[in-house]
């Protein structure tokens, strides 16, 4: 019987098999440490996710206690004897399950209205609150191009090409401002502060604003207007401001019937603030006591 032949397997040599090893063991490392990071990642993000769902949480609950707020002021105005009389300029603290509001009330016709405002007068606010005299002029007249229906600027003002030559898509309105946002869009309106926005307004349609319940630059641009006899005109009631001034301090006017007010409430609690602001028209009515012209977040100032 003739020999078979055996075959015999030749073993690895002893360095290929710890080679082998060592590479599965760094590959087991290698997966190990990128599982590690994947469980820190996520964690990561969990705690993010849940401190965004908080604070989110908290802005929402802190926006509807301003509202409920506003609410329950428009409330006091509109029917007084359900929570005693609201006095206009003064701070109203209002208590709520989820806290409490600080809401004030405005008269809007201490404002300077956009639409029918005198543009001398418009000239005067900025004039009389740190505006060189040019520069003064000039964005009256462009607030005033913004609004007139022709095509031509008047000295220093803005139109359509005026904007086009400056890279904006758009050009005036030709027509009314539609909310006093929309300033913003009139060439030049990026130097005009929020201070001096907060003294306009849409919605009072009167030629000058009261003297009474006017802020400190609303003041300064009548009593500016008053000195240097623009318009030919009277601006400030006879005996001028008082010896405590026209608009500071309380309003003690029983009834707000067929005014514009401004309400402003703020809710906060430890460094979290929100406030909303509601403008409405007090209407008389007993069916439809209040019209909504605008309710929205606004800056916790």
């Amino acid at each position: 019987m003739p020999l078979q032949r055996q075959h015999h397997r030749r073993p690895y040599p002893k360095s290929r098999r710890s080679s082998a090893r060592g590479v599965a063991l760094i590959a087991v490392l290698w997966l190990v440490g990128l599982l590690t990071l994947l469980a820190s990642a996520t964690a990561v993000m969990s705690v993010s996710h849940r401190r965004a769902a908080q604070r989110f949480g908290e802005r929402v609950t802190l926006e509807a206690a301003a509202d409920s707020a506003i609410r329950i002021v428009a409330l006091r105005i509109t029917a007084p004897a359900s929570g005693g009389q609201v006095v206009a300029g003064s701070a109203i603290r209002v208590e709520l399950p989820t806290g409490s509001a600080t809401v004030t009330v405005q008269r809007e016709r201490g404002r300077i209205d956009l639409n029918t405002a005198d543009e001398q007068l418009i000239f005067a606010i900025f004039a009389a609150n740190g505006w060189e005299l040019e520069k003064a002029h000039a964005m009256a007249s462009r607030i005033a191009d913004w609004t007139d229906a022709d095509d031509e600027p008047r000295k220093g003002g803005a139109e359509a090409r005026d904007y086009a030559g400056a890279g904006r898509p758009y050009g005036p309105r030709n027509g009314a401002f539609e909310s006093v946002e929309e300033l913003r869009q009139v060439l030049g309106s990026e130097d005009i502060t929020a201070a001096l926005f907060d003294a306009f307004t849409v919605y009072t349609h009167e030629r000058v604003p009261s003297p009474a319940v006017a802020n400190e630059f609303v003041m300064n641009a009548l009593i500016f207007a008053e000195k240097n006899h623009l318009g030919d005109r009277t601006w400030l009631p006879e005996g001028g401001v008082g010896a405590q001034g026209v608009g500071v301090g309380p309003d003690f006017t029983r009834t707000f019937a067929g005014e514009v007010l401004r309400l402003r409430a703020c809710a906060g609690r430890e460094n979290a603030q929100r406030c909303r602001l509601a403008i409405v028209r007090v209407t008389g009515s007993n069916a439809h006591p209040l019209q909504t012209y605008s309710w929205r977040a606004t800056s916790a100032r």
